[in-house]
């Protein structure tokens, strides 16, 4: 008679220790998961400052490259007005504004070029 009992209490614990076991797991996945997240979170928020950081640098430099420039013609066109008596051409010195465009668009570049051509013409 005791064999049958022993035999319940056998499967009864094969089933509670499945059960167990299973949320457990659940537990230890859901926690591994969480982690997961965070850690792909840092490396994500790590990322944006990088890309912050290099895009100012960037930034920066074409800023020193623009006023390099300035001074190359500035020393141009000082260099051709008092080396020639009627200079014909001065290039042009600009300083950009931070806020300002670095580049460009098309439209004011076709508005350039015509205004140009109106001057020639002329």
């Amino acid at each position: 008679m005791d064999w049958p009992l022993i035999f319940a209490a056998f499967i009864i614990g094969i089933i509670l220790g499945y059960i167990g076991r299973s949320l457990l797991s659940r537990n230890q996945n859901c926690q591994q998961t969480n982690d997961e997240l965070e850690q792909a979170k840092l490396e994500l928020s790590q990322y944006k400052q990088d890309v912050s950081d290099s895009i100012s640098q960037h930034r920066k430099l074409l800023v020193s490259l623009n006023e390099q420039i300035d001074k190359v013609n500035e020393h141009w066109n000082e260099a051709n007005t008092s080396l020639l008596e009627n200079p014909k051409s001065q290039l042009p010195t600009s300083s950009i504004d931070m806020n300002d465009k670095l580049i460009p668009t098309i439209d004011e570049k076709t508005k350039s070029a015509e205004e140009n051509l109106d001057k020639n013409a002329t």
